[in-house]
């Protein structure tokens, strides 16, 4: 009986977090449903989890539903979980909705974030596009071809559209 106990314990506080590792594993691997059903489960037996929450409104995002999942992040905006990935949720949701003053601060925070992140200097270009800022949208395109060199053709194709524009 005490060996079982100490078993237990030990192996207890990896058990405890291991749901919300594969709901994030599941989220990073772009498996967004079975994401969103882990975060859910853990939300239903942990409501005030802002860890899991903070997930499933990156999931949310992730699959298109801004709507869910912006009103989430909304509730978590100053939580102590915030990151630059949840910033940059944020700024996806309010480029598609058309707020582009908006979704720049967010993304723009995500980049003080976190300065090596692609995705949000990825979102950044996209709403200089936008709103027609192309000196600045071929500066953030500048920085994302030097987070992910392997792009290159990508980017320089972009980068020559740009230079047109202005």
């Amino acid at each position: 009986m005490k060996q079982y106990f100490l078993l237990v314990l030990c192996v207890l506080p990896f058990m405890m977090g291991a749901d919300l590792r594969f709901a994030q594993r599941d989220l990073s691997n772009g498996r967004y449903i079975m994401a969103a059903r882990e975060f859910r489960k853990i939300l239903a037996s942990q409501p005030e989890d802002e860890m899991a929450s903070l997930g499933l409104a990156r999931t949310q995002v992730a699959m298109g539903r801004c709507d869910q999942g912006y009103a989430r992040l909304l509730r978590l905006r100053n939580s102590s979980v915030w990151t630059a990935e949840a910033s940059n949720a944020e700024g996806i949701c309010l480029l598609r909705s058309g707020q582009f003053m908006e979704a720049l601060a967010a993304f723009q925070e995500s980049i003080q974030m976190r300065p090596d992140y692609p995705v949000a200097w990825y979102g950044l270009y996209q709403t200089y596009v936008r709103i027609g800022a192309y000196p600045e949208a071929e500066q953030a395109l500048g920085e994302l071809s030097e987070l992910i060199p392997g792009k290159t053709l990508t980017l320089t194709a972009s980068m020559d559209w740009l230079q047109r524009q202005h």
